[in-house]
């Protein structure tokens, strides 16, 4: 059985649609990440996932890409900052930056919640499929980079979704099963 920390609000609001919102926001970060060689379990995502100040995404007006962008920074660092209950680790850059975007993703892109412009400002969870495809860094991921190194990342991926005509986090059709 896979324990989810039972989050019992969102930080968008407490009704059921909402709850199961950002259930399975959570639940799909995590799954997304745990394939990895470091993460395997949901004692060190969830919580570390709980500790990200989300509120001010769904709280007020427009959402600029510079605010998100700022606030983005800090929800990496307060990821990064978490440690593990069960172990000493903590998330790396990459791995933090990919357990927000594909919340963000479930919740504001698929489950249409959020501040107006946020989902115009989430960027894909970048893995070296989309890396590759985006043409970035001679086609290697590291495991470790700073914030700096992921918002040229963004950069790229904003500038191509301007190109193609969609938005960033729909970059990910990019993505193929055998790249």
């Amino acid at each position: 059985m896979v324990t989810t920390h039972n989050a019992p609000t969102a930080p968008f609001g407490g009704d059921k649609r909402a709850i199961i919102a950002h259930q399975f926001g959570r639940w799909t970060a995590f799954s997304a990440i745990r394939s990895g060689k470091h993460v395997k379990s949901g004692d060190r995502v969830y919580p570390a996932l709980d500790a990200v100040p989300f509120t001010p995404l769904f709280d007020g007006g427009a959402i600029t890409l510079d605010e998100f962008d700022r606030w983005h920074e800090n929800a990496v660092s307060v990821m990064c900052q978490s440690v593990s209950p069960t172990r000493n680790e903590r998330f790396n850059v990459s791995h933090a930056a990919k357990v927000i975007a594909v919340y963000l993703k479930t919740v504001c892109f698929l489950s249409g919640y959020g501040r107006p412009g946020l989902v115009e400002a989430i960027s894909p969870p970048f893995d070296r499929a989309l890396m590759k495809e985006l043409s970035l860094k001679d086609n290697t991921f590291p495991e470790e980079h700073d914030h700096d190194d992921h918002m040229e990342r963004v950069k790229v991926a904003r500038r191509e979704a301007v190109k193609r005509k969609c938005l960033p986090i729909e970059l990910e059709a990019l993505w193929r099963p055998d790249a």
